[in-house]
C-alpha cells in the first residue's frame, strides 16, 4: 500500500513565503568589504599546472628579480590589479 505524503506547509504559507524571498531580491545590501593584503594566507589553493616553455619563463622571470615563483605569481596579481584600472 502507497503511503501518500502530504506537505506540512499549507498553501497560503507557501505563497507568502514566496513573495518574501521575491520581495528581497529588490533589496540588495552592498556592503564593502576591506580585506587585509597581508592576512594569512589559508584561503584558497590553487594548482596550476604548466607547459615547458611557461615554467621556464617563469623561472627565467623569478632570476632576474630574485623572487620566488609564488611570490612572483602574487606580485604579478598585484601588479595587474594595479595598473588596469
Amino acid at each position: 500500500m502507497v503511503k501518500r505524503r502530504t506537505p506540512n506547509i499549507q498553501p497560503p504559507q507557501i505563497e507568502k513565503k514566496i513573495e518574501d524571498f521575491a520581495s528581497g531580491a529588490d533589496r540588495l545590501s552592498t556592503e564593502v568589504v576591506s580585506l587585509n593584503s597581508e592576512a594569512p594566507r589559508d584561503y584558497k589553493a590553487i594548482r596550476i599546472p604548466f607547459n615547458q616553455y611557461e615554467y621556464q619563463l617563469l623561472e627565467k622571470l623569478c632570476k632576474k628579480t630574485n623572487r620566488s615563483k609564488l611570490n612572483m605569481m602574487r606580485y604579478a596579481l598585484r601588479f595587474y590589479d594595479e595598473n588596469l584600472k
